[in-house]
């Protein structure tokens, strides 16, 4: 979340966790506020491109990040491995 904030993205992760509309994020302000080093690194676990990886995370990430923070507020460590 610090990395897409400080990225610019402030306002549409914090979207996320709050409790109104998910806002919307393109693949193309994900990968720029992540950074070409976290991408590649996520490309080259999953074995997707990274414009495929870019792409799928756009969609997935709004939704995640909503269902891990049904609280509004992030999970602690403990609390995130209890979902996993």
């Amino acid at each position: 979340m610090s990395k897409l904030q400080q990225g610019g993205l402030g306002n549409v992760a914090n979207s996320w966790v709050g409790s109104g509309q998910n806002q919307p994020v393109s693949s193309g302000q994900l990968g720029s506020a992540l950074g070409p080093n976290i991408i590649k690194m996520l490309s080259q676990k999953s074995g997707l491109s990274e414009e495929e990886l870019t792409q799928e995370l756009s969609q997935v990430l709004p939704g995640l990040v909503d269902k891990l923070t049904p609280n509004r507020r992030l999970p602690t460590a403990a609390e995130l491995s209890q979902k996993m």
